[in-house]
Parts: structure tokens; C-alpha cells; sequence
């Protein structure tokens, strides 16, 4: 119920219309009993409210409808009063007016970036310092003002997106999200007298910071922004002067971006999306499919698209609907497959596990073979050479338990262990 509540708040943070913060639509339903038909004009007023103000592309409002139906989005509807009610065959009609609002009633958003997946943001910042009137050079004053803004800069904004329910990463090649952050620290160098006309000096502070938004795989500019701060006060500490500049600087950026980064996560990100499973038995196809359908609250539609042969293997591509973040949808795939990305298309395979074993002879690999049949394991004997064989493995969880377990069984020795690859000896 919550999760509705918190998608009506962002979709309305983006609007170009404002509205009071309740709505009353007046319409007519049918339905089985007087309960089927207040939830009927519930969601047919609530779909009708969001189809005329959700400020996307036409195109894709059907799809975000498919998004809130498949949750039931019912607790963003306050009351429905029916003022007029019928008794027909099988059914009843009625006429009622159906209250909406939209705010501050509820909060959440950590609900709704989760069915999203959790988008990845990865914050990146630059910081430049100007010294004007000063005739000489202060090279440790500079220093420690980039020092010092870059902390601040980039520690409250992480600090918001966290806020938010965002997730921040360190690798950029993880992130949904790119967040550039610049800013430009004027120190204007003053000299003044004092109350009793000693001469005092100190530094007047101006900031200018800008906002890049970028989608990290294409890196193209999702939005831009730029804002900069009065003059602060002469005074002879240009750190603490900035420290109290900053923080109303960085709310004016961080509000124009945080909408803009909703209605791309919403708008922008490509829908349509295609799976490609290659090698996959149909009993690991069906386990991977639900999985993706429980762990993905954003995921609406899977689609059989086709399925053939590619290089000798069996392979069926999936058309998806989905609305969340790329990184969560191959952080589930990765667990157990190798993923690749070419033009839009996910590549899904089984993940190769190497087996090397060493010391062995023509009854020892009759028993080897034997434990792996018996295990119903899917594996392939690539070669056998110098009393070591090579087998291939595809098709499970956990290799490391596996090892342990044949090792165990056979009372073999654990040589070496990776992610992919074990060498054992008898």
C-alpha cells in the first residue's frame, strides 16, 4: 500500500501543474457488490488522475500503468462516497466521487527505490580555487580549501541520496547514475580597518557549483544545473565561511536534480529489454525466471520471444518489461551465469567450472566419472593428459561444496580452489 503512495509523490514532484493536495473525481463504475465497486472507482480514478498528469511520454504511459495496477496501488485513494447506487441483474451501478491525495500523508521512498532495484549512484567531484587581489602565492591556503569543499560537497550530497534510499557506489562501472559535481571557490583578498583603524585582511567567499546528471552506461547528459552563492562576510577564516555557504548551495542543487533523477529512473530508462539464455536447461530456465519475478518488484511482463540454435547450443530470448535499475537485474543473473550486453541484449550462460585431476589412471577416473553421474551433474571431459584430468562443469550453485564433497567422498586432496577452477589429487 505504502508503495503506491511514495510513486504518486515522485511522479507529482515532477508536474508542470500544480494541484491542491486533495482531488476529487466524480465518475461512475459497476460492479459484483458494493465493495467491487468502490475499488473499481478507486483505481479507475486514481489510473485516470495519473494518465492526464504524469509528465512522461505518451508512448510509455501504458506501461506505467501496467506498473501500478500489478501492485494494487489502493493506498493512494483516501475515501470513495457513492451518492447514487442501482440494483441490476448479476451486478450494481453506482455514481460516487473518489478522493485522491497526494501530500505529505505519506512517506517511503526507500520502498520504491527498492521495487526499483536499488539504483546505483556513483558521485563524482571537482573542486577549483580562485585567490583574487592576493600578490602573493598561498599554495597551502588552496590546498586545504579544495581539501576541505570537496569533503563537504560531496558528503552532504551522498548524504541526501542516502537519505533518499539511494545507493551509492564507488565504482562508476556499477552505477546506474553518474552525479558530477563542480564547484568554483572564489577567495577575493581584503584589507580593512579595524574598530580602532588597525589594519585587519581577510577573504571574502563566493561559490559557484554545477550539477551534471549522466547515464552511466551511455554517458549522456540526463540533466544540468548551475548555482552560485552571495558573497560571504570578510573573514579571515575562508573555510568556515564556506562551511556555512554550502549547505543552503547544495539543498538548491540537490532539489532541482533529485526530480529530474526520479522522472529518468521512471521515464528514461529503457523499458524494453531482451534476454537471450543460451545453454540453459529448461528445469534452470523456469528456477531463474521466478526468481527474477520474486526479487524484481519492478519487473511486469516476461515474453517468449524466439528460441533456435546458436553455435550448437540451444538458446530462448525473452522480451521483459522492466522498470528498474540495470545493475539489479545482473547482480541476480551474475549469481549464478555469465552475463554479457551488446546492443541492449543480456547474454545469459551457465558459468564453466574447471575440475583438475591430478595422479589419476584409468580406474580412478571410472570412479570420478561414476560420483559426477550420480550427482547428476552436467559436465564434460575436456581432456585427460599426463595422469591429470580436465573436466568441465556447468549448471550449479556451489562449486566450492561440490569440490568438498567429491574430495570427501574419494579422499582426494584440495590443492587449489578459485572462483571457477580446482585442482584436486588423489
Amino acid at each position: 500500500m505504502w508503495r503506491f503512495s511514495i510513486l504518486f509523490l515522485i511522479f507529482l514532484s515532477v508536474l508542470t501543474l500544480s494541484f491542491s493536495e486533495l482531488i476529487y473525481i466524480t465518475l461512475e463504475a459497476t460492479g459484483l457488490d458494493e465493495e467491487s465497486l468502490k475499488q473499481r472507482m478507486g483505481i479507475t480514478a486514481l489510473k485516470k488522475f495519473i494518465k492526464e498528469n504524469l509528465d512522461i511520454k505518451s508512448a510509455q504511459k501504458d506501461i506505467v500503468m501496467k506498473y501500478f495496477v500489478a501492485f494494487k496501488p489502493l493506498g493512494y485513494i483516501k475515501d470513495v462516497e457513492i451518492s447514487e447506487l442501482k440494483k441490476k441483474d448479476g451486478y450494481i451501478w453506482g455514481k460516487g466521487t473518489v478522493t485522491i491525495s497526494y501530500g505529505e500523508t505519506y512517506t517511503g521512498i526507500r520502498e520504491l527505490l527498492y521495487d526499483l532495484g536499488n539504483p546505483k549512484v556513483f558521485v563524482r567531484t571537482k573542486v577549483e580555487v580562485k585567490l583574487i587581489n592576493l600578490t602573493q602565492p598561498a599554495t597551502n591556503l588552496e590546498r586545504k580549501m579544495k581539501l576541505g569543499v570537496d569533503e563537504m560537497l560531496s558528503s552532504m550530497v551522498i548524504s541526501k541520496l542516502r537519505e533518499d534510499g539511494f545507493t551509492i557506489t564507488d565504482d562508476p562501472r556499477k552505477s546506474d547514475i553518474t552525479v558530477d559535481l563542480y564547484s568554483e571557490v572564489d577567495l577575493s583578498y581584503y584589507k580593512f580597518k579595524g574598530i580602532f583603524s588597525e589594519i585587519n585582511e581577510g577573504f571574502s567567499v563566493t561559490i559557484l557549483t554545477k550539477a551534471k546528471l549522466l547515464d552511466t552506461q551511455s554517458l549522456n547528459v540526463i540533466f544540468a544545473v548551475q548555482e552560485t552563492s552571495a558573497p560571504g562576510d570578510v573573514g579571515s577564516n575562508p573555510l568556515f565561511t564556506t562551511s556555512y555557504l554550502l549547505p543552503d548551495l547544495v539543498d538548491k542543487i540537490y532539489n532541482s536534480i533529485y526530480p529530474k533523477m526520479m522522472n529518468y529512473i521512471f521515464s528514461e530508462y529503457r523499458r524494453e529489454k531482451f534476454m537471450k539464455f543460451i545453454g540453459v536447461s529448461e528445469e534452470e530456465l523456469r528456477k531463474i525466471l521466478d526468481e527474477l519475478r520474486g526479487k524484481l518488484p519492478a519487473l511486469v511482463d516476461i515474453k517468449e520471444r524466439k528460441y533456435g540454435r546458436e553455435n550448437g547450443e540451444k538458446f530462448v530470448e525473452y522480451e521483459i518489461i522492466y522498470f528498474g535499475s540495470m545493475t539489479k537485474l545482473l547482480d541476480i543473473l551474475s549469481e549464478k551465469y555469465e552475463t554479457s550486453i551488446d546492443n541492449g541484449e543480456i547474454s545469459i550462460k551457465p558459468i564453466i567450472y574447471t575440475s583438475r585431476l591430478k595422479k589419476c589412471n584409468a580406474k580412478k577416473i571410472k570412479v570420478v566419472l561414476d560420483v559426477l553421474k550420480n550427482s547428476r551433474i552436467d559436465y564434460v571431459v575436456k581432456k585427460f593428459y599426463k595422469d591429470t584430468l580436465t573436466v568441465s562443469i556447468k549448471g550449479i550453485e556451489d562449486f566450492f561444496n561440490l569440490c568438498l564433497d567429491i574430495s570427501n567422498s574419494l579422499k582426494l586432496n584440495l590443492l587449489e580452489f578459485s572462483d571457477r577452477k580446482a585442482v584436486l589429487e588423489f
